[in-house]
């Protein structure tokens, strides 16, 4: 890694330190190559001033750098000073005298078999002692690793964690590298595990072996989404190491081998366990110098090589010594002791966050992030035991009568667009939520009574946030069904996980929304499958069906809604006609909301189909105007504008013929006709006056029932916190399973509903008519 000379700001000398150029500088602050008062060349980090100014950094500074000073120095660049008083805190370290992994990829490409292997095999060992020293790194990536003559070394250790604990709990951001970050980091836990450091060295070796990272190139959004939903691709990887890269990226922590287990795994076949052992407790000693050094990594480097040439096996967990009493098969699930932290309040876990070790003291559980998140939970739980408060005075001034059985009454929130101009897709998920309410209040076994209350969003993004703020202050309201769109999703997630109330949504279908939270904690699902869902099989059925030869795509640029649906359906139909070789062209224009969409809609004759990716106010516009220019093409929207505003709009010779797609079903699409839809269509008109149930109604009805469904399993233990504790529970979410009129609702790990159809629409006659599963139309069964 070669310095390039100072700036014009930086300074000659820091401390003791005389500068003698730049190494590189990234999200933490500056590298410097230096030298110290001895004249030993070194390495001097000097962190952002931004983040140096949080007392809190610099306690959790002084704390990592310190353990970092305990690391044995093999396979890593050994701390040898720390200064976190001063202006601007730095840590130095061991000059490492060559290029970084990143660097080496991107010239060269793949590392060839040997030199893979050796680099799976030395930071493995890294990561061992790293782990040891009770260090999670928060930030393992190529650029990371700098390829010695001595071979890999692992630098940065000590100063991510304090950083990222810092970034959470100033909410200024998710801090990492989001090509490298695991699921857990992403979605912010209350602790991150040394499990995160094994993720991210399979994302590492995978890029190694490939030349990619495993889950491809894009903006950071994208790139943090994939991480969490989206499987790693390997493709290209050596087939011997995939299985155990496959296993180190594995979206749950708990299933993860320890980085021990990864180097069992790795040499196995060469090496037996009281070898390694052997190795391992030489090095751990950290008084491993000059002959001895060189003896044993020629051994692990020869080890390596031997490796490459044979086939690797995936063995199950071993037990061997890891230099701190605790066995290998559960290290990975061992958080790093914040001794600082105070007692916790018991509280919901976070969702997925691995068990919490029995006899382990109180008040570790929550890493660097303890403090604010006691804080935080102690205001809620203050407040809960106010209302408790009242309602033991109401109970004092109004005693049931002795002989009646007194059903306890629960509050489930709405929080939707009822104003504005999509108010009727939220309109008809508040009837589709009453009705599921209504009818199981007609339930005499249900043990307990629902009410709702209701919040307007109005259907924009910066009202979100109020509103979901309206139902938390209200702290009978145990969870909430909504929000309707993803603009002010985006706005009221936030709020919801940092109060620890569950909200529940049938139709915001946005990328990413269930990983957004505050902190560790996560609160936000969905029954409704995201727009990486509906953009490909959008995609599939016009290649199918309509014979696109060329695809105009709009897209609202002010909201992730359109963004994102458009982005997965341009890169559908760019991954078709790359592999298929279908003649097609393919062009996408921003347009933005009240903007001049004349002047997007120039030039036509290239294009026999024009999509938009946005609401439906902008898309009756858009078809006026596509109309006036005598389009004879297909016209096809998504969800957003599935409403009747479409045809009232447009008027019905516009809009007649217009496909729309959407994840939802009406009612007139569920055939069979159950009871249980029979059900739900007479409690819909009931409550309706008569009205037929319209989009979405039937998915907040089911979405409503899933709430219902867990709160009838708490046996009366309901409360804010019993249900975000129930949503929590990984147990819960593996076995879950619920039979909705719409679809089989089963959540995975981060929220998302399992599997589920797009549905496609048309206009005919003047109204919207359920055409089928775009799925087999696509298949030709439709």
């Amino acid at each position: 890694m070669p310095p390039s000379g100072l700036l014009a700001e930086d300074p000659e000398r820091i401390g003791s330190y005389v500068l003698l150029g730049r190494l590189g500088a990234g999200g933490m602050g500056v590298v410097y190559r230096a030298e110290d008062p001895q004249g030993l060349v070194v390495a001097l980090k000097v962190i952002r001033s931004d983040i140096a100014d949080d007392p809190k950094f610099r306690k959790l500074f002084r704390r990592e750098a310190r353990n970092a000073q305990r690391v044995v120095p093999f396979c890593t660049a050994p701390v040898l000073d720390v200064n976190a008083d001063a202006e601007q805190p730095y840590i130095v370290t061991e000059f490492v005298d060559g290029p970084t992994l990143s660097a080496v990829v991107e010239r060269d490409g793949p590392l060839p078999d040997v030199k893979l292997y050796q680099l799976a095999v030395m930071t493995a060992v890294a990561m061992i002692v790293i782990h040891d020293a009770g260090i999670v790194h928060c930030d393992l990536k190529p650029s990371n690793v700098l390829l010695s003559p001595l071979g890999p070394r692992i630098i940065d250790f000590g100063v991510a964690r304090a950083v990222d604990a810092t970034t959470a709990a100033t909410q200024t951001g998710v801090f990492g590298t989001p090509a490298f970050m695991a699921p857990e980091q992403i979605r912010r836990y209350n602790s991150v595990t040394p499990a995160a450091d094994v993720f991210a060295w399979g994302g590492m070796i995978a890029y190694a072996g490939t030349g990619r990272r495993p889950h491809g190139d894009g903006r950071p959004d994208v790139m943090l989404y994939r991480a969490v939903h989206d499987e790693p691709d390997f493709e290209g990887l050596d087939s011997r190491l995939r299985p155990l890269v496959a296993k180190a990226m594995d979206k749950d922590p708990q299933r993860r081998p320890s980085a021990t287990d990864v180097l069992v795994e790795l040499l196995s076949k060469h090496a037996s366990e009281q070898e390694l052992e052997d190795i391992l407790t030489e090095i751990r000693r950290g008084q491993v110098r000059g002959t001895e050094l060189a003896a044993i990594l020629k051994r692990l480097l020869s080890l390596a090589a031997a490796a490459a040439e044979t086939t690797v096996s995936v063995l199950p967990p071993r037990i061997l010594s890891t230099g701190t009493n605790t066995p290998i098969s559960t290290m990975n699930n061992t958080t790093v002791p914040d001794e600082n932290a105070p007692r916790p309040i018991p509280v919901p876990p976070a969702r997925h966050q691995p068990d919490q070790e029995k006899g382990k003291k109180e008040g570790t559980r929550n890493g660097g992030l303890g403090r604010l998140l006691h804080r935080r939970r102690s205001r809620l739980l203050a407040a809960v035991g106010a209302g408790a408060l009242a309602v033991a005075i109401i109970w004092a001034y109004n005693p049931p009568h002795p002989h009646s059985v007194v059903k306890p009454t629960y509050v489930i929130g709405f929080q939707g667009t009822l104003t504005g101009g999509n108010a009727e897709l939220g309109r008809s998920s508040l009837l589709g939520t009453r009705a599921a309410v209504d009818l199981a209040n007609q339930d005499p076994d249900l043990p307990f009574r629902l009410t709702m209350k209701e919040s307007d969003d109005q259907g924009l993004a910066d009202k979100g946030a109020a509103a979901a703020q309206e139902l938390i202050d209200d702290h009978s309201v145990v969870a909430v069904i909504g929000p309707t769109f993803s603009g002010p999703a985006e706005k009221s997630i936030l709020s919801y996980s940092g109060a620890g109330l569950v909200a529940v949504s049938p139709s915001a279908t946005a990328p990413g929304l269930t990983s957004l939270g505050v902190g560790a904690v996560s609160t936000f699902f969905r029954t409704v499958s995201p727009d990486t869902v509906q953009g490909p099989q959008t995609a599939k059925y016009m290649i199918s069906k309509l014979s696109p030869r060329g695809v105009l795509v709009l897209f609202d640029n002010s909201n992730s809604y359109g963004r994102g649906l458009a982005d997965e359906l341009v890169k559908q139909l760019d991954r078709i006609r790359q592999q298929k070789n279908f003649p097609i062209t393919v062009t996408t224009r921003e347009a933005a909301p009240g903007g001049d969409y004349a002047k997007l809609l120039t030039d036509l004759s290239s294009y026999n189909l024009v999509y938009y990716a946005g609401y439906t106010s902008e898309f009756v516009g858009i078809i006026k105007i596509l109309r006036q220019r005598k389009f004879t093409g297909t016209i096809m929207s998504g969800d957003g504008s599935n409403s009747d505003l479409l045809i009232t709009g447009a008027g019905r010779d516009g809009a007649e013929g217009v496909y729309l797609t959407c994840p939802c079903r009406e009612v007139a699409g569920i055939e069979p006709r159950s009871q249980a839809v029979q059900q739900f269509v007479d409690v819909y008109e009931k409550i309706s006056s008569g009205a037929q149930p319209d989009f979405y109604a039937a998915d907040a009805f089911d979405a409503t029932r899933v709430v219902i469904d867990v709160l009838k399993r708490l046996r009366g233990k309901v409360s804010r916190q019993s249900v975000a504790h129930t949503f929590g529970d990984p147990k819960f979410i593996r076995d879950f399973e619920f039979e909705g009129i719409t679809k089989k609702i089963k959540f995975d790990m981060s929220g998302e509903v399992q599997g589920g159809d797009i549905f496609i629409y048309q206009v005919r006659d003047g109204r919207r008519q359920y055409i089928g599963s775009a799925v087999e139309l696509a298949r030709g069964n439709g």
